[in-house]
């Protein structure tokens, strides 16, 4: 019993890391966004990220107050 319970945990393991890695975020300098980039301007940062940069997200960067946008390196 214990054995089965031991590889479905490893399965389990194994395809979520597989799944997770296929998402992975490359991240830039927004161009379309102006000033310092607080919290209260998340909304703002990834509505230029979206529309005018043309990137997936984008999202306030705390510790450097800039707007970050993020697209698939995929891509």
């Amino acid at each position: 019993m214990a054995n089965g319970v031991y590889v479905f945990v490893m399965m389990f393991l194994l395809l979520t890391a597989s799944v997770a890695m296929g998402d992975e975020y490359c991240k830039s300098y927004s161009g379309a966004f102006h000033g310092p980039c607080f919290r209260f301007r998340n909304g703002e940062c990834n509505d230029k990220c979206m529309g005018e940069d043309h990137q997936d997200y984008g999202e306030c960067d705390l510790d450097q107050l800039v707007c970050f946008c993020y697209h698939s390196c995929e891509n």
